[in-house]
């Protein structure tokens, strides 16, 4: 009995948790090794409704900026990894604004379409769902489980879509779509430019299971080769059929961190960015419940 009332009052003056943050069968961390590259891996199964997705645009209406109000909503949530989302206009978050249309929990940030931006990400009931925008139809269920469809490079129909999200707490964030249903989207024609990658992955694997990935490359790579090594990797390890990758900042918002099952920062090489969550832009982040 002494032992474990020394064991207990051990773990809580060093601050360790007495539970864990999450169910490591629906989540894993690790690393890999592709062509002499290291792959940093995090992977959620969505299994019974526990994996969770939440968004946070540059600042609401009420100006407070995206880590504040995470800092607010963040108590007492079992944080898996959060990390910068969407473009921005500005490296310094303090000027910084949306880039193409973004709406943060049903408050309208920018209504504008980026011509340069070919996916839209849309945060419903807790799950992140993509859209391509080259379709010439956002279709997509109401809380009802009614289908509805939206033109959203029509105007008065990006209004109506607008008001939808507004009116259902929708979150949605213009993105760089670089493969949907397994096909490549970046042309052999797209910038050479070599950097380390981020990618978020969602799709079905072999088990016929959903799940999100996020993929942290660090070792210089162009965004097309990147993009190509993670279908690969991911159909040969899991028979993932990949819904969709999209780009993530590796560069200036470069926000990025994962949590073990601990509760405790992953401090591996290559499941943190090198810009602290202080000087988020904006951010989705992935918790358990």
């Amino acid at each position: 009995m002494r032992n474990a009332i020394f064991l207990f009052l051990f773990l809580v003056i060093n601050n360790v948790s007495l539970y864990a943050q999450y169910n490591e069968d629906q989540v894993e961390i690790f690393s890999t090794n592709i062509n002499g590259k290291t792959y940093s891996v995090v992977k959620m199964i969505h299994q019974n409704n526990r994996i969770k997705v939440k968004y946070f645009s540059v600042k609401d209406k009420s100006g407070l900026s995206s880590y504040l109000r995470y800092e607010s909503w963040a108590k007492n949530k079992n944080i898996i990894a959060y990390m910068s989302a969407g473009y921005i206009t500005d490296c310094a978050s303090l000027y910084a604004h949306q880039v193409g249309l973004t709406i943060d929990n049903g408050e309208i940030i920018n209504s504008s379409i980026s011509e340069n931006l070919g996916g839209l990400a849309v945060i419903q009931n807790d799950e992140i769902k993509l859209f391509n925008l080259e379709n010439p139809f956002l279709q997509i269920k109401d809380k009802d489980g009614v289908l509805v469809k939206f033109e959203l490079r029509n105007a008065f129909d990006r209004s109506l879509f607008i008001k939808w999200a507004s009116e259902n707490n929708i979150s949605a964030f213009q993105c760089h779509l670089l493969a949907q249903n397994d096909s490549l989207l970046v042309y052999e024609n797209a910038a050479k430019e070599i950097r380390d990658r981020r990618f978020l992955i969602g799709g079905v694997d072999q088990d016929g299971l959903f799940s999100n990935y996020i993929l942290n490359l660090n070792g210089p790579e162009t965004l097309r080769d990147a993009t190509k090594i993670a279908l690969k990797f991911l159909k040969s390890n899991d028979g993932l059929q990949a819904h969709y990758i999209i780009n993530h900042d590796a560069g200036c918002d470069n926000i990025f961190r994962v949590f073990n099952a601990n509760g405790e920062p992953e401090k591996r090489r290559g499941f943190e960015g090198f810009v602290h969550i202080s000087n988020a832009a904006s951010l989705i982040v992935f918790y358990y419940e």
